[in-house]
């Protein structure tokens, strides 16, 4: 997998199992068969982080607990939007996408820098709020990382 390509993680349903649909900036899709824990673990091993680590040090500064920002090196900060609602316990109802591929954000799309475009079930005024989240949360860790 070319983890530094991927601009977005976006959960599907085929037939009763959840699979993923993973795109590059190339336009290129990946279905992959893993749930979206194991895949974001991946890309942040891939990068030398810790996910879990992570994911508590962020949540000290943003002040929750869920659908954190997921910072990493090169300015790739992947934030969660939701797409739709849970048909089931444990059901992934969230894309991750790479913050500094989106290109603009309509009613309902987001339009990325390959053209790709992608549906959201939120507001306009929730998904700018994530992104201000996922720069804060780049800031901290990059803060973080010049203290040491």
């Amino acid at each position: 997998m070319r983890y530094g390509e991927i601009i977005a993680i976006v959960p599907i349903y085929q037939g009763e199992q959840t699979l993923h649909e993973i795109y590059l900036k190339n336009g290129e899709k990946i279905i992959d068969e893993r749930n979206q824990k194991t895949i974001l673990e991946s890309l942040t091993a891939a990068e030398f982080t810790d996910l879990t680590y992570l994911r508590k040090f962020i949540s000290t500064f943003l002040k929750r607990k869920r659908n954190l920002p997921i910072p990493l090196s090169q300015g790739r900060i992947y934030i969660a939007i939701p797409i739709r609602k849970a048909l089931k316990k444990g059901d992934p109802t969230y894309m991750y996408v790479d913050l500094s591929q989106i290109k603009s954000i309509d009613k309902g799309i987001l339009k990325m820098s390959n053209d790709l475009e992608l549906k959201y079930e939120t507001t306009k005024e929730k998904v700018v709020h994530e992104m201000q989240q996922g720069r804060l949360a780049n800031l901290c860790v990059r803060f973080s990382e010049d203290l040491i």
